[in-house]
């Protein structure tokens, strides 16, 4: 086929006669890529990077728990997870339109320009959340009360 070719350094090219890659895929104009699973409960994982180093995107489709998840160094820990209009961050079942789940530290921060705006914590012994002015200052905290 016209459409494919191997070159003698062992590159395949789908739409160029001049692979530069193990695969390298060029069209004109708009130019897809299809990876479809042979059934509708099908997984899908496509890793990037090398044996100790390497994110993967992975589709699970699942009966009734389609999503689409990004992992690191292979781990089974979820970085993100898109599942219906869910978005999910260190969680595989995300329950919320925004759902942050961490085990240490500061599970949301956001800074600013001049340093910390706010940030909410898993530690229930302590500040739950706490709001800074742009200096830095502390103007808001939240804390657990204990019984």
């Amino acid at each position: 086929n016209e459409a494919s070719y191997f070159n003698t350094g062992g590159y395949f090219g789908i739409g160029t006669p001049s692979p530069s890659a193990l695969l390298d895929v060029e069209g004109a104009g708009n130019t897809e890529a299809h990876f479809m699973s042979g059934t509708s409960t099908g997984n899908f994982d496509l890793r990037f990077g090398d044996t100790s180093n390497r994110w993967a995107i992975a589709f699970s489709g699942a009966a009734g728990t389609k999503s689409l998840s990004f992992y690191e160094n292979g781990s089974s820990s979820h970085v993100m997870t898109l599942s219906g209009s869910r978005v999910g961050i260190g969680t595989s079942a995300p329950v919320a339109n925004l759902h942050v789940s961490g085990s240490t530290g500061n599970v949301v921060a956001v800074d600013g320009t001049n340093g910390r705006l706010f940030s909410v914590t898993n530690d229930m012994s302590g500040s739950v959340f706490s709001a800074n002015t742009i200096a830095g200052l502390l103007t808001i905290a939240l804390a657990m009360a204990t019984r």
